[in-house]
């Protein structure tokens, strides 16, 4: 029992002696702050990724605060928006907007040439494997498969089982 008696009295002593003549509200925000500095600490020592990738980001973060790299940093993201938007714009230019809903039903030739006119609007990088950080297959067979389930399957509400039974099951 000694054993646990001991450093606990000691630490006891150095606690009591390291907040003597303290006052209420000091007592407070230490203990505040050094609880916050060592759950940051755990947290930061206790991440998924590794620590030398979390100190690299730390430091990143920390860098990006330097006035020149911020210029920097904010001269490039602005020169990206304004390509992104003028490329968009260049793209969409001859695309009329549907900001509210029509006062008569599109026919169906409509919705399709809409569909048609937006849809080639991009390019489909994605065949070609352009797309980063996924993976689709080009394959018809599989995507008119994908398109039949789909239409067998459109109408459901899983909020709503009651009024489409049996459509879960698979």
């Amino acid at each position: 029992m000694d054993l646990i008696k001991s450093p606990a009295s000691w630490l006891k002593t150095y606690v009591n002696a390291a907040f003597q003549g303290k006052e209420p509200w000091q007592i407070v925000s230490i203990t505040t702050s050094s609880v916050l500095l060592m759950v940051w600490i755990y947290d930061f020592l206790d991440g998924d990724e590794s620590l030398v990738n979390r100190g690299k980001k730390t430091a990143f973060k920390l860098v990006k605060h330097i006035p020149q790299l911020r210029a920097k940093v904010d001269q490039v993201l602005d020169e990206t928006r304004r390509n992104f938007e003028d490329d968009v714009t260049k793209r969409t230019s001859g695309v009329p907007y549907l900001v509210q809903l029509p006062t008569t039903a599109m026919s169906r030739e409509e919705i399709f040439k809409a569909l048609s006119q937006n849809l080639a609007l991009g390019e489909d990088g994605w065949k070609s494997g352009l797309a980063s950080g996924a993976v689709y297959i080009h394959n018809p067979a599989l995507q008119q498969l994908v398109a039949d389930v789909f239409q067998i399957s459109s109408y459901t509400n899983p909020l709503h089982p009651d009024l489409f039974p049996g459509r879960y099951a698979a």
